[in-house]
Formats: C-alpha cells, structure tokens, sequence
C-alpha cells in the first residue's frame, strides 16, 4: 500500500489574519454617555451624583429604596449602578445578591459608602462590586473616574468571559470530535493531541505532548513531502489539504485526509500548526467497492484500481459466451455486495439524491434472480428499511435491467408495466 499511494493535494485556503482591536481609553468618548442607576435614599447623595454626572452627558434614573432599583436596574438596562450600601429595605450585600443573573452581575455596580471602613468594602468587593466610593467625597472627578473605570473593567470582564465560554465550547468540540485533531508550536512539538489523535494513532495526549509530529506519525518516504508543505502553511499563511498516509504506534499505516492550518498570534505572526487527520480507510474501501461494481457489471477490470484489503481477490465472469442475465448475476455473486453491511459510501449517494431530486426516497438497488437488495436507502419506511429486501417479482427496478434503458414511472396504480404488482398500494406510487 505504501509504495503506491498517491499523495493528493486537496485545496489551498487563505487564512484571515486576526485584526487586532484599538485599546479603548478607560476615559474615551465611548464612556461618556453611560446611563446610571443612582440608587439611595437620601436626597442630598442623590442630588450630589446627578451634578457631577448629568453636567457631563451621563443619562440618570434615581430610585430612593432597593425595591424600587431592582425594578429600574430591569427596565433600563443601566451600564452602572451606584448602590448605597444602607438602603431601608436591603444592605448592600443582599442587594448586590438581588441584582445577580446567572451568577454574575448584570453591569457595573460602585457602592456608596459612609465609612471607609477596608474590611467592609473588601466585603463588597469580593460580592461583586468594582469599586466604591465614600459619600464624603463625591465630587465630580471622583465620581465620574470610579463611573467610567467601573464600567471599562466590567467590560473587559465580560469579553473575558465571553472568550472563556467560547473556548470552553471549542475544547469540548475538539475534545468530542471523531477526527484526530492536533496543534503544534513553533518548534514543531505537540501541544494538544485530542481522544480522537488518540484513537487513530494509538499515542496517549502523555506521550505525544512535547514529541514532534515526524518522530511520531510521519513515515521516512514522506518526511520531505511534510516539511515542504507544512513550510507552505508557515510561509504562505494558507490552509492545505491533502491525502496521504501516517504511521500509528504499532508500525501500520493508515490512509488519512489531512487538513494544515496556521495558528497566529495577536500580531498575525505564525505561532504554530493546527492540523486534522481524518481516517479515510472505509471511504477507500467503499470507492474500490463501488469500482468493483463498475467493472464487474461492465464486465472488465479496471486496470487503475487496487484491491481492497478487505475484499477477498476476486475473478469477474462477465464472459461475452454467457447469457446476458446469467453473466450480470456471476458478476453481481463476485462483487460481494448482496447481504453487505450498510456503507457509509452508499448511504451518501441516496442522500444527495433525495435532496437534489427533492424526492422522499431514494434506494440503490441489486437485482439476482428471487429478490432486490437494498445495498442502501433513505426515506425507506419500518420494516422494509431493516429487512432491505423484496421479492424480484415486486420490484420496478428490475424494469430497468430489462430494458437497459431509464423507466420513469410518474403513477404505479395506472402504470400498466407495474399497476398489477401492487407496491403503489404500499405506497410507491412514482
């Protein structure tokens, strides 16, 4: 198999270089029109926040009580709340409690305190809050620096955040994928080796980490074809794709559709390899089952095909001095396929054609003498999908055998080749 595989090369893909964002100033127009919830009950606190902040283009909404704030910290979506720490009804700590969504704080809240008391304020700090302030000083450059620093953290937080679920989700993909995916640094060692890397090259995450990619799975023959293409990669900043061969732990080599990317730093400099290995054995076996079908319903062998590995070697009889009919039923009996497995190759073929006909079944059928074999099916109902066969005498395929030529049948019942064989009453009426 080594010395006669073909290395394919698939596609070249460009790669956006990521684009690094403007750092925004925690004191930049984009802050200075923030609506504030400003929520305490004395009027003189409240009237003290409305000058230092309406005079600057803020947006203010007061609420004298924590009932009251809860319902305006709702309806305005605010970007930062002012929260007195001693409100009639709620303390600062049952209050920051309150205004918690899904475990987080819906915005940036700074308390307003009377007392610089540290352990107090460390309290609130840890519940949630970013900042706070002491009621003694709220002048105007304090209380707009602790506004917009407030809400600048906040933001940053929640990007953070946000980045952190995204890579959660892409970890528990790579982790969950089938396909053997691998990334590596700039000195060509592993770095990630997923379950399924795992399972297709036998090497645990332990003991790939730190290795390089050649002295693992790389056969000798192809060492200088993988170095010249993953320079590509580097250089050219381009996504290949390819069909080779890789060696597991155990000597054997695996067939394998291989998809390199870069992996780029904040600056748009290559830091690295990520690269897909997809088993494609089954896939080669399903092409060289479908080549064998050809040749053996032509009559001939192809003279590019190689034999499967797994389908014994096998002499097709299409003989010129046989029936027509006896010669197709040798030549189906030598392709081994009546009684086969279900093929992923097969059910692909029904599929696309249900969607490009828009039709609701689709079937690829084998005829011998007493029944049609459903090799495979979509939209095929119970039990007819799990038996996979019919008697000869109910099928309309066996029309197109006949004839040697396509039979389009647009209503079984009125259909006078197939009206008597009663399948459109089970449904197969076109």
């Amino acid at each position: 198999m080594t010395d006669k595989c073909i290395v394919i090369p698939l596609t070249r893909r460009p790669v956006a270089r990521p684009v690094a964002k403007p750092r925004r100033d925690p004191l930049g127009e984009d802050l200075e029109s923030l609506r504030v919830l400003v929520v305490d009950d004395k009027p003189d606190d409240r009237m003290a926040v409305r000058q230092a902040l309406e005079a600057q283009g803020f947006t203010l909404t007061e609420a004298a009580n924590g009932e009251a704030g809860l319902a305006s910290a709702t309806a305005m979506k605010p970007d930062c709340i002012l929260l007195d720490c001693r409100l009639p009804d709620y303390d600062g700590l049952e209050m920051l409690a309150a205004l918690q969504r899904d475990d987080r704080l819906p915005c940036a809240v700074v308390m307003l305190t009377a007392t610089s008391d540290a352990t107090a304020a460390a309290a609130l700090i840890k519940a949630g809050a970013l900042d706070h302030l002491d009621k003694g000083h709220l002048d105007l450059e304090n209380v707009r620096r602790a506004v917009r620093g407030a809400v600048e953290r906040f933001r940053l937080l929640e990007e953070r955040r946000q980045a952190e679920a995204r890579n959660a989700q892409l970890a528990a993909i790579v982790s969950s994928s089938g396909d053997a995916i691998v990334s590596t640094g700039a000195d060509d060692r592993v770095e990630t080796w997923n379950p399924g890397a795992e399972q297709l090259f036998g090497y645990t995450a332990q003991e790939a980490v730190g290795r390089t990619i050649e002295e693992l799975i790389v056969p000798d023959q192809f060492i200088e074809q993988r170095r010249k293409i993953y320079a590509d990669v580097r250089t050219g900043r381009e996504s290949i794709g390819l069909i080779t061969e890789r060696r597991r732990k155990d000597g054997r080599l695996v067939p394998v559709e291989i998809n390199a990317s870069p992996l780029l730093d904040s600056s748009g400099a290559v830091a690295g390899i990520s690269v897909i290995f997809r088993d494609i054995t089954e896939r080669q076996r399903s092409e060289q089952r479908l080549l064998t079908i050809r040749d053996a319903l032509s009559g001939s062998s192809s003279a590019g095909a190689r034999p499967s590995e797994t389908l014994p070697e096998t002499r097709l009889v299409a003989q010129s001095d046989l029936p027509a009919a006896e010669a197709r039923t040798r030549a189906l009996a030598a392709a081994q396929l009546l009684d086969a497995p279900r093929d992923e190759a097969f059910d692909q073929v029904t599929r696309l054609a249900s969607g490009v006909l828009q039709a609701p079944l689709s079937l690829a059928t084998l005829i011998d003498e007493t029944r049609q074999f459903f090799i495979s099916s979509h939209g095929l109902p119970e039990p007819m999908h799990s038996e996979r066969q019919k008697p000869v005498e109910t099928s309309y395929c066996r029309h197109v055998i006949e004839s040697g030529a396509p039979v389009v049948i647009t209503n079984a019942e009125l259909n006078p080749l197939v009206s008597d064989i009663g399948a459109w009453k089970e449904g197969f009426i076109a």
